[in-house]
């Protein structure tokens, strides 16, 4: 019972100086071709938002203390399979939609944090946010702390 305690106190220890300073998804520095899905709800009815115009849809980026990119007009895709077009949006169904991002988005260096801003260019109904923390790439032989 008393190494089952010791182990647990070492795990708790562990946990606290190991644990990671976000809720940040994690994305290799430097990737591409990223695709990410959200889910498009409007704020003020607060429903699932399934009628959006795709080109309505304006794409930003804001890497950590960095102004936001200038906007990325938002492109139909043809299908949800499509080949990754940056700037692409596909509506797939329920409100969930695909989002195709352009490199330049995942270029910050490791450890930097990235806002993925999707905003309705058309009645601002809505604005979704997914905070991206990129990691050293996994060919890199540098420390990334």
């Amino acid at each position: 019972m008393k190494k089952l305690l010791i182990l647990l106190v070492i795990l708790v220890i562990v946990g606290v100086f190991f644990r990671s300073t976000s809720d940040a998804v994690i994305m290799e520095n430097q990737v591409t071709d990223v695709t990410t899905y959200f889910v498009l709800r409007d704020r003020t009815a607060g429903t699932v938002d399934t009628g959006v115009t795709i080109t309505n849809i304006d794409l930003y980026y804001t890497e950590e203390r960095a102004a936001e990119s200038t906007v990325i007009n938002a492109t139909a895709l043809a299908a949800a399979d499509s080949i990754h077009t940056d700037g692409g949006v596909f509506h797939c169904g329920h409100g969930v939609y695909r989002v195709d991002w352009p490199d330049a988005a995942f270029d910050g260096g490791p450890r930097t944090k990235v806002q993925l801003i999707i905003v309705d260019g058309d009645t601002g109904a809505f604005t979704e946010i997914l905070e991206i923390e990129l990691s050293p790439s996994m060919g890199s032989s540098s420390p990334w702390w």
